[in-house]
């Protein structure tokens, strides 16, 4: 970037002239240097008043002129910098509208052209949401998750080591979502939450997940995440139990702001921790509690559980257990689905079924041997599992690749869908590796009696293909509970009825879960096992409904309770659990989504007129750290121009300081290109390209023969400036193999000039720092029809208000002379 618009204006803008600089004569030509070139057929036409392209010292003027100055500010522009000018160009991965009147990147990646939301916060992520599959229905506050690699982020500086800076903006560019940083923090796929404000059918939409403010707050609130500002369908009765036995039904909110209705009843305000129940009356299979946010749901009964979340539907499930006769419901909540039920790996009676959609459908599936049930689906559905002995019951999640959190107390059962190895870790610090094919199962048992179990009950499972889990039969022998994937666990929950034990399985051992009662009696426990764990804990102090289970650290766990009315053993669900779940669902895509690393800009021909001298290319922006721009020129006589090349006149260079002079190649030709190339090589920067100037058409100074050519421009205090003052060429045989100098003939002493470089092309002929003459004039530079330069001048004067007149003398000489043949002076007058 010019330090100032003069360098732009002394390279194609209005001459900036110097009112009362006058001119000085010269002395004339020695008779020797007459006679040289008298030998070497110059003219030497005498004349006191003719105009002439250069001045050979002694008012000789020459029919073919031997050099040529031409005027860098008498340039012709050519000109981009408005919007449609830039927009009339060939634009690839560049936008022209972000920033009017100016080309910036264009944005890449997660289907976000967006531009950024906020300069404060410095990095972001952009995620596509496709939601053109057939079938799709539009949905509006629904929950996604994304993993973000915050380790990374992080540990190079970019995140605040908490996550506060995390905030979620619509593709609105504006529009704040709710976010849930879930966590873990400084992790490789640090799991958050964010809900997207709509996500039409057909369509396609997107958001950005920011960044990269050290002083932002946070934003995270799960419970913002969840919760909505109208009833969604998130809970299922489907157990045919409630059509033959029948069971009111308890919720418990677990958000604040809440409501649910089951179609026949709707409740007033839930704040968390408030409950309500649908009558018995009113409830059947077919049941759907629909809710502003998550609830705490219990069938009360013996062989009713937890609702089924719609977040548990699926495809492919498994109940890995044997107990008289076995019955599984069956309810599609999108289309009619087709099911397979197995015995292991043999089909049940009656398999495949049709499950119509909003029709819940119950068969008997009963297990035998060492086999599991498997349960498989063209689409997703929900599933209960109800058996006669004990009226033992769950709701069945689907297979997971997930490492599964549970407690085996007294027993654990594993159901494989394919050949699988994996291992257990207890909480005892034992582990137990495992395998299996499809349709088998594992019994792992401790006899652990009551409450939960024994210490070595809490237990991870790993395995290397998706599979399911339960834990049965504590002290009286009946009732099951689902494991959780890891992916699921929650980090506050809620009792719907009153529970005689809590069992607690933790992750991270040292976990401290509060159990808040209603009425007070508050107690904390702690998850106690082996480094790496699982942690396990119980209590059977016997907690009434509406108890809050919570980690203080917010750390995730699984949790079952007894009920105290049936002792069914009963999983708790999450606020994740409570979310909503479309199908076909919204695929998510994650990208980049900041600027694309590099762009290019092509302008439309310039038609120059004629075949006049280029003079420089120079530009206005604006360069953020990791940017870059750079350009090339196409110069022809034949429309359009093609090839692009750099300063030297190859393609393989680019123009990157403003200004510089063109190649000289270019010089007489009529149609002019240029192209831009910005780039960055951080995704949340662009360069920005306000203008571009092309000086073309230059005309030679029209100066008095004897007389020094005047260039006039405006100094700088405190930085530096570039000025090109003029473009030397020649096309005289007889200067072939000549050299040319700069030389200083100002009085000693400039105190007004802090520094000033004037150079022919690259190399340094005067030096002045300080005030005081380091260089006053430069090693010859070889100078011929292949070998033109400019004249440039580095200023930066001393302070405002002060300028300066540089006196120059150019010489051009040639070997055997003697003396100078060519001699001009150029007399640069720098203004305050």
């Amino acid at each position: 970037m010019p330090a100032d618009r003069d360098s732009k204006n002394r390279d194609g803008g209005t001459p900036i002239t110097a009112p009362g600089v006058g001119t000085r004569s010269r002395r004339r030509l020695s008779g020797v240097v007459l006679v040289a070139l008298a030998l070497m057929g110059v003219s030497t036409v005498v004349s006191a008043t003719t105009p002439t392209v250069n001045t050979i010292r002694g008012d000789i003027a020459s029919d073919d002129a031997l050099v040529v100055f031409y005027d860098y500010s008498s340039a012709a522009n050519a000109v981009w910098t408005t919007q449609a000018e830039f927009s009339a160009g060939t634009i690839i991965d560049l936008d022209a509208t972000t920033q009017p009147n100016s080309l910036v990147l264009a944005f890449g990646g997660g289907g976000s052209t967006a531009p950024w939301w906020n300069p404060s916060w410095t990095g972001r992520t952009c995620y596509s949401i496709d939601h053109t599959a057939a079938g799709a229905s539009s949905v509006t506050e629904y929950p996604l998750r994304v993993r973000i690699d915050t380790a990374s982020l992080i540990a190079a500086g970019e995140m605040q080591p908490d996550g506060d800076d995390l905030r979620a903006i619509a593709s609105d560019a504006s529009t704040l979502l709710p976010i849930w940083l879930e966590g873990p923090i400084n992790d490789s796929a640090t799991s958050i939450w964010v809900q997207v404000d709509a996500i039409p059918a057909g369509g396609t939409t997107s958001f950005c997940v920011y960044w990269g403010n050290p002083t932002a707050g946070s934003a995270s609130d799960a419970e913002a995440v969840f919760s909505y500002s109208s009833f969604k369908p998130l809970y299922y009765a489907v157990s045919d139990r409630y059509d033959t036995v029948g069971a009111d039904i308890y919720v418990v909110s677990l958000v604040d702001g809440n409501r649910a209705t089951n179609g026949i009843r709707t409740s007033g305000n839930l704040n968390a921790g408030r409950s309500y129940r649908f009558r018995a009356r009113d409830n059947s299979s077919t049941t759907v509690i629909s809710a502003r946010g998550p609830l705490a749901t219990r069938g009360d009964g013996d062989g009713f559980d937890a609702l089924v979340p719609i977040s548990f539907a699926g495809t492919q499930f498994v109940y890995p257990t044997e107990r008289l006769t076995q019955t599984i419901s069956m309810y599609a909540p999108f289309v009619t689905a087709t099911v397979n039920v197995y015995n292991g790996t043999t089909p049940v009676a009656g398999s495949p079924f049709t499950i119509p959609v909003g029709t819940p459908v119950t068969v008997t599936a009963d297990v035998t041997g060492s086999r599991t049930g498997i349960v498989e689906s063209n689409v997703p559905i929900l599933l209960t599992y109800v058996t006669s002995s004990g009226g033992d019951a769950y709701a069945v999640p689907p297979v997971s690749s997930d490492d599964l959190y549970g407690i085996r107390s007294r027993d654990a059962m594993l159901g494989m869908v394919a050949s699988t190895s994996g291992t257990i870790q207890f909480s005892d610090g034992t582990t137990q590796a495992f395998g299996g094919t499809r349709g088998s199962r594992l019994t792992s048992t401790n006899n652990g009696g009551t409450s939960g179990g024994g210490p070595g009950d809490g237990m991870r499972i790993i395995a290397d293909q998706p599979l399911g889990a339960i834990q049965q039969r504590d002290l009286d022998g009946y009732e099951s509970t689902h494991f959780t994937p890891e992916s699921e666990l929650g980090n506050d929950y809620y009792l719907p009825t009153d529970a005689d034990y809590i069992a607690i399985v933790c992750p991270q051992p040292g976990t401290v879960v509060r159990l808040d009662r209603p009425g007070g009696g508050d107690v904390n426990v702690t998850c106690a096992g082996p480094p790496g764990g699982p942690g396990w804990v119980t209590d059977s102090s016997g907690w009434p409904d509406r108890t809050r289970i919570y980690s203080l650290g917010g750390e995730p766990f699984h949790v079952y309770y007894e009920d105290a009315n049936d002792q069914d053993e009963t999983n708790l669900h999450s606020l994740k659990q409570g979310r909503q779940y479309t199908w076909p669902e919204p695929v998510v895509t994650p990208g980049g989504g900041g600027y694309v690393p590099i762009g290019t800009w092509e302008s439309p021909t310039y038609d120059t007129g004629g075949s006049g001298v280029y003079g420089t290319i120079s530009w206005l922006g604006s360069l953020p750290a990791s940017s870059s721009i750079r350009f090339q020129v196409a110069t022809d006589n034949v429309d359009p121009p093609a090839l692009f090349v750099g300063p030297d006149g190859t393609p393989i260079t680019w123009f990157t300081s403003t200004p510089t002079e063109l190649a000289f190649i270019h010089d007489g030709d009529r149609y002019l290109r240029v192209r831009a190339e910005l780039a960055t090589t951080d995704p949340a920067v662009t360069p920005q390209l306000d203008e571009i100037v092309v000086g073309t058409n230059l005309i030679p100074f029209n100066h008095m023969v004897g007389a020094a050519d005047t260039i006039t421009v405006s100094g700088t205090a405190g930085s530096t400036s570039r000025h090109y003052l003029a473009r030397v060429k020649t096309t005289a045989p007889l200067l072939a193999g000549s050299t040319a100098t700069l030389e200083l003939t100002s009085a000693l002493g400039l105190p007004n000039i802090s520094l000033a470089d004037v150079s022919l092309g690259a190399s340094l002929q005067v030096s002045i720092v300080g005030g005081v003459i380091m260089q006053s004039i430069g090693p010859p530079l070889g100078f011929d029809a292949a070998s033109h330069h400019s004249v440039i001048l580095d200023e930066q004067m001393t302070g405002p208000g002060l300028g300066a007149t540089l006196d120059l003398r150019w010489q051009a000489n040639v070997a055997g002379l003697g003396s100078p043949l060519v001699e001009h002076d150029l007399e640069v007058v720098i203004l305050p």
